[in-house]
């Protein structure tokens, strides 16, 4: 007994000490959007990145410590908080253990300052909130509801496109909880407004603070028009592209360095010198005050695609297969680069080591939407083959896949570039979600 208790004191001084050194390390802060606060999105007060990403990575105090770091801190105690949360509901053994190897390859993503991190941290928190509350109603339960939905909506203004995949996930949570058909329509109603209130609230806020415009959605029609002119195979197609991307080419009447500098990967070939292409870049991007052009080019992508829609699907097929398999979601040198003496120094070392074995399976494409989609299909298989085949375990696979569907549909739509950390934040909800259904599902059968 007294062996085990001593094993046990070691084993929670190790993990201390090993906190100690991964909090060290962290300074002064890395990652991303927040990394600088002279990237021209947040000096020029520029709204490229949303309302929400321009107020906090550019307002963020500095105090004693870089502001880098005390808001990385800021942002894991939060993730830590909504990981807590969730933790102390699940009553299964098992299912805490997998929750929490799930939920520390996400706090390894929220390191970084970019604004997918920053979302994972808030929207955690939130379905924390979420999960604890109960079936029946109370003032407290109310509370915590409402808390839940409005600290959730502050996490969607930093992905407000994205938004209706979060209340996605919160509402198949919810409905797992409630037997009234009625109150589940109302709640999927209220949802669907949720949803689209980010997109009204940041364009509303963005402008109240007097964010200059760069209108960020031009990078999906730009890419789009781009691959149908390139990639389409009907006349009225490549001319329509043609036509609607002649506003906006960096060098008169040259389409050619279109298709030379167009890559699958993402849009960024299309606007950056590439030493490949002499006259790179291809096109420019839009800038303040052209709204007349881009609203040009948005009304002239969305007629083509009316007109064309298996073309434009065709097209997205190289996007999809981007999708299911961008990975790279723990892009972190600047951390090994911060070192300012002894400690700090072998707190790096330690996060580089730790980070090996997430690093290998990012590279094997473990954090990804095929594996994922993959690995719910074999679940239902291997549910459906077993000799006790559980039916609402069966549901709550579908709905994980209905979650995974959309995120990749979602993605494929609005695919800009192929980092996994766009999509990573989603994914991690996902599987929380089936660990809570499962758990919940489990503890009914006991």
């Amino acid at each position: 007994m007294l062996r085990i208790s001593m094993s046990g004191k070691i084993k929670d001084f190790i993990i201390l000490i090993l906190i100690v050194f991964v909090v060290v390390g962290i300074f002064p802060g890395t990652g991303g959007e927040g990394a600088q606060r002279e990237i021209p999105a947040l000096d020029e007060k520029r709204d490229w990145w949303n309302f929400s990403t321009a107020a906090l990575y550019g307002l963020w105090p500095d105090g004693y410590y870089p502001w880098t770091f005390s808001l990385t801190i800021a942002q894991l105690v939060i993730y830590v908080l909504g990981v807590w949360l969730i933790h102390r509901e699940l009553q299964l053994s098992q299912n805490r253990k997998v929750f929490d190897f799930i939920a520390l390859i996400g706090g390894f993503f929220v390191f970084q300052l970019w604004r997918d991190s920053t979302l994972l941290a808030i929207e955690t928190l939130s379905l924390g909130l979420l999960v604890g509350v109960k079936a029946i109603p109370s003032f407290k339960q109310v509370i915590r509801f409402t808390s839940a939905f409005l600290i959730s909506l502050i996490g969607c203004l930093f992905k407000p496109v994205f938004a209706p995949l979060v209340l996605l996930i919160f509402l198949l949570v919810l409905i797992s909880k409630l037997k009234s058909r009625k109150l589940i329509a109302i709640l999927s109603i209220l949802a669907f407004i949720f949803a689209i209130l980010p997109i009204g609230l940041d364009k509303i806020l963005s402008n109240n603070f007097q964010l200059r415009k760069s209108y960020p959605e031009q990078q999906v029609f730009i890419y789009d028009l781009s691959k149908l002119y390139c990639w389409g195979y009907s006349p009225e197609v490549t001319s329509s592209a043609k036509t609607l991307l002649s506003g906006i080419l960096a060098n008169k009447n040259d389409y050619e360095s279109i298709c030379a500098s167009l890559s699958p990967t993402g849009w960024d070939s299309l606007h950056v010198q590439i030493p490949e292409v002499n006259s790179s870049p291809a096109l420019r991007i839009i800038e303040a005050g052209e709204e007349r052009t881009l609203n040009e080019l948005k009304s002239g992508w969305a007629r083509t695609i009316l007109a064309h829609p298996m073309e434009w699907l065709i097209t997205k097929s190289s996007d999809a297969t981007q999708v299911l398999f961008m990975a790279n979601a723990f892009h972190m040198p600047g951390l090994y680069a911060n070192s300012t003496g002894l400690f700090t120094s072998v707190g790096d070392q330690v996060i580089r080591i730790i980070l090996i074995p997430f690093h290998i399976l990012d590279k094997i494409r473990i954090f990804t939407l095929a594996f994922t989609l993959i690995f719910g299909l074999f679940m239902i298989y291997r549910n459906r083959s077993s000799s006790l085949f559980s039916k609402p375990k069966e549901q709550i696979l579908f709905r994980f896949l209905l979650i995974n569907f959309a995120i990749t549909s979602f993605a494929t739509v609005a695919f800009i570039a192929n980092n996994g950390r766009y999509v990573l934040p989603y994914l991690l909800m996902s599987y929380f979600f089936l660990i809570i259904s499962c758990d919940r599902e489990k503890v009914k059968s006991l």
